[in-house]
């Protein structure tokens, strides 16, 4: 573990250990450098520590293998935030949602609409320490690698640039439905959803998406995603600013219960 030191004067805390968002990895031998990045870290003291992402089951997020996370220990998580968490010693990036119906189940949950990653369901037969809950991400940090580990990536990103550069056929189509937590109850919410959204735009559809998040029924869509499942939901500006909206629990509410029902 070491210390980064903004300009401010904060520190933060960087441990060596990775975590998880996917299938676990060799870390290898890597070592990080500051770099102005850091200063735009949305981090607070020594209750505040970062690490890398290791995986891609959370890239529906945002979150892409060899990001560094900044978590915060002092934020209790609730529904839909991303925590890091240890889950009987196994270490895990994932969405955050309490069972509705389960006072004592909690439900882990992959952001990844292109592979099978599944949600883990947490129950009290299982020992999950939350590490903390994630504030922000960096994307971009300099870092020095050494011996193989340096060739070999050499190697394969030769390989990924040349698979970059050929033409491509067809375009991926962002799926809403991957966003439902339970596939059994895909088909009820995407028609309980359409019913509130089919005909409105910008605030009234994102307000139905934050009820749904706090439901638990569904993660965090991307505008793509909702724009191709409802249609026209209007700009995608005003989309994402409704989504970060501190809206009423009075005006979610209602929503919830008819998600729920």
């Amino acid at each position: 573990m070491r210390r980064l030191v903004l300009n401010d004067g904060r520190e933060i805390r960087v441990y060596d250990n990775r975590i998880h968002a996917g299938q676990g990895v060799d870390p290898g031998d890597i070592e990080y450098t500051q770099t102005d990045a850091l200063q735009l870290l949305h981090a607070d003291g020594v209750e505040s520590f970062t690490t890398e992402v290791v995986g891609d089951c959370m890239v529906d997020a945002g979150i892409t293998e060899g990001d560094m996370v900044v978590l915060d220990m002092r934020v209790e998580p609730s529904n839909g935030c991303i925590v890091a968490a240890y889950v009987d010693g196994v270490p895990m990036l994932r969405y955050f949602y309490r069972d509705e119906r389960q006072s004592d189940v909690v439900w882990l949950v992959p952001a990844n609409s292109r592979k099978g990653y599944k949600p883990t369901r947490v129950d009290g037969s299982m020992e999950m320490r939350v590490l903390g809950v994630v504030m922000t991400a960096v994307k971009q940090l300099w870092r020095r690698e050494f011996g193989i580990v340096s060739k070999l990536r050499s190697q394969v990103d030769g390989s990924r640039m040349k698979r970059l550069t050929r033409p491509v056929s067809a375009k991926a189509v962002p799926q809403f439905a991957a966003c439902v937590v339970d596939p059994d109850r895909r088909s009820v919410v995407l028609r309980r959803l359409h019913s509130l959204t089919d005909g409105k735009r910008g605030k009234e559809v994102a307000m139905v998406m934050r009820a749904a998040m706090a439901a638990g029924v569904i993660t965090r869509p991307s505008y793509g995603d909702v724009a191709a499942e409802f249609g026209d939901i209007g700009n995608r500006a005003g989309y994402n600013r409704y989504m970060n909206y501190q809206f009423f629990d009075d005006e979610l509410s209602p929503l919830i219960a008819f998600i729920n029902a």
